[in-house]
C-alpha cells in the first residue's frame, strides 16, 4: 500500500475522530476540540500488528449506533498502524493480559499525525482483563466506542463505561479498568505535559 493511500485512510479516521470528539467531549472541556487542528503533518507509521488487531472486527455488534462511522473508519486503519503495549511481563503483566491489550497513536507528538500538546489513541481491552491502577501527568478523557468496562478513578469510585459514554480522568489521578464478558474499545484523549511518558503503576 502506498504512503498516499495510508494517509488517506488515516486522515478519514482522524476526521471521524474529530467529529466524534466534538459530539462527545463534555461542555467544560470544549477547548479540547480546538487542540486537534484541521491540518496536521503526517508521518507514515511503520505498521506493527498485535493479536488484538484480529479481534476488533468482532466488536461490531457491541458498537453504539452513534459510533458506527468511527468504528468503520477505525476498522480500515487497523492493519496500517503501529500497535503498541505500554507494559511487559517485567511490569507484572502475564501473557493473558498482554494478548488482549494494545493501543496505537493516531495523533500525538510522535504521530502519525503530528500535534503538540495532545495525544489521541485507540485502545483495545479484551474480555476478563484487569488493567491495574496507574496514573500519568496529562489529563485524559476515555470515550467508549464499543463494548463496556468498569473504570475506577481515585476519589470518585467506579462506574460502568458503555459504548457512547465518556469519563474524565484528572491529571495525576490513579485510575484502573476491568472488563468482564465484553471487550472494550476506547478512544483516549490526553492533553498537558509528558504526553509520551510511560504511565506509572500504583496500588489503589
Amino acid at each position: 500500500m502506498t504512503d498516499a493511500t495510508t494517509e488517506a485512510i488515516l486522515a478519514h479516521l482522524l476526521e471521524a475522530t474529530r467529529t466524534y470528539i466534538a459530539d462527545h467531549v463534555p461542555a467544560g472541556h470544549a477547548p479540547l476540540r480546538d487542540l486537534l487542528p484541521a491540518a496536521l503533518d503526517f508521518e507514515p507509521p511503520a505498521p506493527k500488528r498485535l493479536p488484538v488487531a484480529d479481534l476488533i472486527a468482532g466488536m461490531a455488534s457491541n458498537t453504539a449506533p452513534e459510533s458506527g462511522a468511527l468504528f468503520e473508519a477505525l476498522l480500515a486503519a487497523v492493519p496500517l498502524v503501529q500497535w503498541r503495549r505500554t507494559y511487559t511481563e517485567a511490569d507484572g503483566f502475564d501473557d493473558d493480559f498482554l494478548s488482549k491489550y494494545g493501543w496505537f497513536h493516531l495523533a500525538s507528538p510522535r504521530g502519525p499525525f503530528r500535534v503538540d500538546g495532545l495525544r489521541v489513541d485507540f485502545g483495545y481491552f479484551g474480555e476478563g482483563l484487569d488493567y491495574r491502577p496507574h496514573w500519568h501527568e496529562p489529563e485524559e478523557i476515555y470515550i467508549a466506542i464499543s463494548g463496556e468496562a468498569v473504570v475506577g478513578v481515585e476519589g470518585a469510585g467506579e462506574r460502568m463505561l458503555r459504548a457512547g459514554g465518556h469519563l474524565v480522568i484528572p491529571s495525576q489521578r490513579r485510575h484502573w479498568l476491568r472488563t468482564a464478558d465484553h471487550a472494550a474499545l476506547i478512544l483516549g484523549v490526553q492533553w498537558g505535559r509528558d504526553l509520551l511518558a510511560k504511565s506509572k503503576l500504583a496500588d489503589v
